[in-house]
């Protein structure tokens, strides 16, 4: 009888072990899993986050260029408008793309970005002849700036967030 209640302990003991082992194991590596997932969920944002700001500022460098030839009439009316448009719908994808939020210190800048086509849009708006204004490509040269300051802004939150 004692060899039986010696092995079932013994047999008890192991199965308990193996339990744990197992468990403690699952969950370790299921933690791991969705971390991975999570930081690769997080680098695909941030990049596409990275990539909106980069094609915004080449549309902008684009418009100051297109501006000036403008302004010095090298560029006629209708295709002056025709590139107006694209950057326009270049625009309206980043304001989209702004929108998914990944971490609150990117907020201001993405805040910042915004408020300075904000003031664009209005002297645009406000101003009859804003194509030939001095003001106008200043305000297209402050979206420049602050597309380049976000853009090194959040690369730097990305390397402290993702450990890179």
């Amino acid at each position: 009888m004692e060899i039986f209640i010696s092995a079932v302990l013994t047999l008890s003991v192991s199965l308990i072990i193996a339990w744990a082992t197992a468990h403690w194991t699952v969950k370790k590596s299921l933690k791991q899993f969705y971390s991975k997932k999570l930081w690769e969920k997080k680098l695909t944002l941030y990049s596409e986050i990275m990539d909106g700001i980069a094609h915004l500022h080449a549309e902008y460098v684009n418009l100051k260029y297109l501006l000036l030839e403008f302004v010095d009439n090298r560029l006629e009316d209708k295709k002056f408008r025709e590139k107006l448009k694209k950057i326009r719908r270049s625009l309206e994808i980043f304001q989209m793309q702004g929108s998914i939020i990944i971490n609150p210190k990117i907020m201001p800048i993405i805040g910042n970005i915004r408020k300075s086509i904000a003031i664009y849009d209005n002297r645009v708006r406000d101003h009859k002849a804003w194509f030939r204004d001095a003001e106008t490509i200043g305000c297209v040269e402050a979206i420049i700036n602050n597309c380049t300051e976000g853009q090194e802004k959040i690369q730097k939150i990305a390397k402290e967030e993702l450990h890179i």
